[in-house]
């Protein structure tokens, strides 16, 4: 499923205090720390990580149009 766009929900369940999202497309379950496959055809892989930086509006604002 690499480069594909993938569409999840919420099971509802938690592990490890982590929530479980659905994978729509697969019908597999993922853990929403790492992004692992728990349950479904696509166990064992993983998301790719996305890194995001968490700002004030005071830093983000100067020279910035919204």
């Amino acid at each position: 499923m690499a480069g594909k766009v993938l569409d999840f929900g919420t099971t509802g369940f938690l592990r490890f205090s982590n929530l479980i999202m659905y994978q729509r497309q697969t019908e597999s379950w993922r853990q929403e720390f790492g992004g692992e496959s728990i349950v479904g055809d696509m166990v064992g892989t993983k998301l790719e990580q996305l890194y995001l930086s968490i700002v004030s509006w005071a830093v983000f604002k100067p020279d910035t149009i919204v």
